[in-house]
C-alpha cells in the first residue's frame, strides 16, 4: 500500500515541477530559439543538471553531461525532448524529464524608434502585429506622424513599407495592420507641421492634419486674433524650384507640409500732416476719403492732393503710390502719408 502512495506523491511531484517550470517563461509554441536566447534548464529530480545557458552564435548551448546541445531553430518543446534523449542515450538519466523555459528573448528582435512612448528593442515571442507593437510601446506620440514606416530585410533585398495608421485603425484595414518580423525596424516620424504667425491666438507649430483646410488650421490655432482678419491670411510656400511664393489664401484650401500661415494685421496707418495720426481698424470697402475722415482730416498745412502710400507687395517689397484717387481702396498695412503744402 505504501508504493502506490509512494508512486502518486512522485506523480504529483512531477506535476508540480512542469507547472512550475512552465509558470517561470511560457514561451509560444512556435517560437524557434536563437542565438542570444537564455535558457533556463531543469531536470526533475537531478537538482545538479539545472542550469541557466546561452545560446552562443553557433546556436549551441553548453550543457552538464551531454556538452554542446544545437537547439537554434527548435521550439522549446523540440529542445526538451533533445536534451533528454541525449542524457538517455547517453545513460546518464534513465528517464529523464527535462524542462526547457526561455529567461530573456534576444535572437527574435525589433527595433521601434522615433515618436512612440517607449522606443527601444523589444523581443518578439510571439506572433505580434504592428498593433500590438504600438501597444508594447504605449502607442504614437501626439507629435508623432500618422504613418509607421518599417524597414525590412538588408542590402538588395531591403523594403521600406508605408503603414497608414488612419486606415489600418480608424479604416479597419487589416492589411495595413501587418505580422512584426524579427529585425525589422519600425520607425514612427514626426508629424507635419504648419506654421502659423500673425494675429492668431496660438502663434506657433500647429500639427497637419489630413486634408486640413485654412479655416481648420485658423480654428487649431486659436482662432484670429481682435486685430486680424480671415480676409487677410496669406500663404507661404516653396514651389518645386525651392523657392517661396506668397499668395492670399482661400479659407477652404487645402494646406501642404511646412505651409506658413501669416494673419495679417487689419489695419492701416495714416501720419504726417493729419489730425490723428496712428493705426486704424480697416473696415470693409474703405476708401482714402473714409481713412481720412477717421483720422480726422489733414491739417490746415496738409494737403489732401499730395498723398502717398507705402504698400507692401506680395514678396514684402515696399512699393510707394502716388497719384492717388479719394476713391481708390485702403488695403491691409497700408501706410497713408499726408503730404505738406508747399506754399
Amino acid at each position: 500500500m505504501l508504493k502506490p502512495l509512494k508512486m502518486l506523491g512522485r506523480l504529483a511531484a512531477l506535476a508540480c515541477f512542469c507547472l512550475c517550470a512552465t509558470w517561470a517563461q511560457a514561451a509560444p509554441q512556435d517560437y524557434q530559439i536563437g542565438p542570444g536566447d537564455t535558457l533556463k534548464i531543469a531536470v526533475y529530480e537531478n537538482a545538479d543538471l539545472e542550469t541557466e545557458a546561452r545560446v552562443l552564435q553557433n546556436g549551441q548551448i553548453r550543457f552538464p553531461l551531454i556538452e554542446q546541445v544545437s537547439v537554434a531553430g527548435l521550439t522549446v518543446d523540440q529542445a526538451e525532448d533533445l536534451i533528454a534523449r541525449k542524457l538517455r542515450d547517453g545513460n546518464f538519466v534513465i528517464h529523464p524529464h527535462v524542462s526547457v523555459s526561455i529567461v530573456t528573448y534576444r535572437s527574435q528582435q525589433v527595433s521601434v524608434l522615433g515618436y512612440v512612448g517607449k522606443p527601444g528593442l523589444y523581443p518578439l515571442d510571439k506572433p505580434t502585429r504592428l498593433s500590438d507593437l504600438l501597444a508594447q510601446v504605449s502607442g504614437v506620440l501626439a507629435t508623432g506622424a500618422d504613418e509607421v514606416v518599417i524597414q525590412r530585410g538588408e542590402g538588395e533585398r531591403r523594403q521600406h513599407l508605408r503603414i497608414d495608421l488612419n486606415r489600418a485603425f480608424v479604416d479597419g484595414d487589416p492589411g495595413q495592420d501587418v505580422e512584426i518580423r524579427a529585425g525589422d525596424i519600425v520607425f514612427v516620424p514626426k508629424a507635419q507641421v504648419v506654421y502659423m504667425q500673425g494675429e492668431i491666438g496660438h502663434p506657433g507649430p500647429e500639427r497637419l492634419e489630413r486634408a486640413m483646410t485654412v479655416q481648420q488650421a485658423l480654428s487649431a490655432a486659436g482662432g484670429v486674433g481682435p486685430r486680424g482678419s480671415e480676409r487677410s491670411v496669406h500663404i507661404k510656400r516653396r514651389d518645386a524650384q525651392g523657392l517661396f511664393q506668397v499668395h492670399t489664401a482661400e479659407l477652404d484650401e487645402l494646406l501642404q507640409a511646412d505651409d506658413v500661415l501669416t494673419v495679417d494685421l487689419w489695419q492701416y496707418y495714416i501720419y504726417g500732416e493729419v489730425q490723428r495720426p496712428g493705426p486704424y481698424r480697416i473696415e470693409p470697402g474703405l476708401t482714402l476719403q473714409q481713412a481720412l475722415v477717421i483720422g480726422g482730416g489733414a491739417t490746415p498745412r496738409g494737403n489732401n492732393k499730395g498723398l502717398r502710400i507705402y504698400r507692401r507687395d506680395a514678396k514684402g517689397d515696399t512699393d510707394t503710390l502716388e497719384d492717388l484717387k479719394l476713391t481708390d481702396p485702403v488695403l491691409p498695412n497700408d501706410v497713408i502719408f499726408v503730404k505738406e503744402r508747399l506754399f
